[in-house]
């Protein structure tokens, strides 16, 4: 009877932002023992494109602790409050989808019920006045949530970034391979899985110095 082998290490196929995003995340948050092996093939190219993200790419940055003055030089980005929208209801017409909460509710009801009464007796404007998110790049202003005012409206401030998607794979490639991870250029030409566990090893070819296979278990 076969035994089980405990897994050791794990393969990361393709490279770009999507593979070193998980090869960073992965050495920061697996335990001690793992081998991770990242395979790209400098043959493929990725598609360098601005990448438009929302909020929870902030918890992302922070899980793999990257410096955000830092990220925003390595990346070119730029602050992103919130989604627009030209011409979504009519011609001329623009929508500010913005991030974080929009208006305070108070301790007896939702802000929505109170807008919604106001609003349908025509006393109040429309619900993009009541988002900060909203209103400030209407009037291309921005500033980080202040950590030291919990109850200022400043604090409800929630943004993500617009950055070169290309720039952030090859930053966090850096600090994936900072954390251990080692980089295979090549493809990736077959798989084979272990009946026993299901586990699987790969075989692929390099064009430095010479073709050949190689494989992990």
């Amino acid at each position: 009877m076969q035994t089980q082998q405990a897994l050791q290490t794990i393969v990361i196929v393709g490279g770009g932002t999507a593979g070193w995003m998980t090869a960073a995340a992965f050495s920061r948050v697996l335990p001690q023992g793992y081998r991770l092996r990242l395979v790209e093939s400098d043959a493929i190219s990725t598609i360098g494109v601005g990448e438009a993200t929302i909020p929870s790419i902030r918890a992302f940055n922070q899980l793999v602790e990257l410096d955000e003055d830092e990220f925003m030089r390595q990346t070119q980005a730029t602050f992103k409050l919130g989604i627009e929208f030209v011409n979504w209801g009519k011609q001329g017409d623009s929508y500010i989808h913005g991030f974080g909460l929009i208006g305070r509710d108070q301790i007896l009801a939702k802000f929505y019920q109170y807008w919604l009464k106001m609003y349908q007796m025509g006393e109040a404007p429309d619900l993009e006045h009541f988002s900060i998110n909203t209103v400030a790049p209407r009037h291309h202003k921005f500033m980080r949530p202040p950590k030291d005012m919990p109850n200022s409206p400043l604090a409800d401030i929630s943004y993500a970034f617009h950055f070169d998607a290309g720039l952030y794979a090859k930053y966090l490639r850096g600090k994936a391979e900072q954390q251990g991870v080692q980089r295979t250029e090549g493809k990736i030409v077959d798989v084979a899985v272990r009946e026993v566990d299901g586990s699987a090893s790969w075989s692929g070819t390099q064009r430095r110095p010479l073709d050949r296979g190689r494989g992990c278990g």
